[in-house]
């Protein structure tokens, strides 16, 4: 009897042993793929980090050249002077937007929100370009919004931008802003739409890829961001974007959640 209740606690003892070690090992384990995890994280870091060092360096070299050129005349005319500026804002939009990149690609940070109109956002960014007379504004409705107001800024400025930049320079811009539904939430839409100019069309299937930049397109400065970082940004925001283009214009849509 003794030796029957000895065996039983031994086989007691071994199970629980052997459960232990079973719980360790897969601790051990979870570590392992967690550092794992950790290290391809920091190697796509390192990469995207070394991709956009590469496009930085690449993409400033033309603004600087010009720079370097326009100062370099003995008597810098007017015309001179207006070309050295658009260098420098060439130059100053490439480096915001890998500023943007880097927190869209950072920690998650907590929205800032506030009770604001997007509208009066938007006219703020279009009395700024009030020497570009393409652009169209028309406000069928509008509200306020609870949201974080600088990722709003950014939004609207990249899209207007990307319209102004690489719409037909002899068309209209046109901004339609309304109230309207979606997946039955409330919300206000911006519709951005231009003719396509010397960059053409572009590839509704990479249009929001990071870097994406159509072969005409490449002609001019640009960091191939600007729609990457409206995309990655809105969804933060609860809201969308879409490429909802016509037989003959380039549309834009986003949308922002009341």
């Amino acid at each position: 009897m003794h030796a029957i209740l000895s065996g039983v606690i031994l086989m007691v003892i071994i199970q629980v042993r052997s459960i232990r070690l079973i719980r360790h090992q897969a601790r051990i384990s979870a570590q392992y793929e967690n550092l794992n995890e950790k290290i391809e994280l920091e190697r796509s870091f390192r990469e995207e980090q070394q991709h956009l060092l590469a496009m930085l360096a690449h993409e400033i070299k033309t603004p600087l050249a010009a720079i370097a050129m326009l100062a370099a005349k003995a008597v810098p005319t007017s015309t001179t002077m207006n070309n050295i500026k658009t260098a420098v804002s060439e130059t100053t939009r490439i480096v915001d937007r890998s500023i943007q990149a880097g927190w869209l690609h950072g920690p998650p940070q907590a929205l800032k929100a506030q009770t604001f109109e997007p509208v009066s956002i938007l006219k703020q960014l279009l009395e700024a370009r009030a020497n570009d007379r393409r652009i169209q504004l028309n406000v069928e409705s509008s509200s306020v919004i609870c949201s974080d107001q600088q990722l709003i800024r950014l939004l609207l400025s990249n899209l207007l931008e990307n319209a102004c930049r690489y719409g037909a320079v002899n068309d209209p811009v046109r901004i339609h802003v309304s109230l309207h539904s979606q997946d039955g939430h409330a919300g206000i839409l911006f519709r951005f739409t231009n003719s396509p100019g010397d960059a053409g069309w572009p590839d509704p299937k990479r249009i929001f890829t990071k870097y994406y930049r159509s072969s005409h397109a490449q002609r001019r400065t640009g960091s191939g961001l600007g729609l990457y970082l409206v995309q990655g940004f809105v969804k933060r925001l609860g809201g969308s974007v879409a490429y909802v283009p016509t037989q003959h214009e380039i549309v834009f849509e986003l949308w922002l959640p009341l």
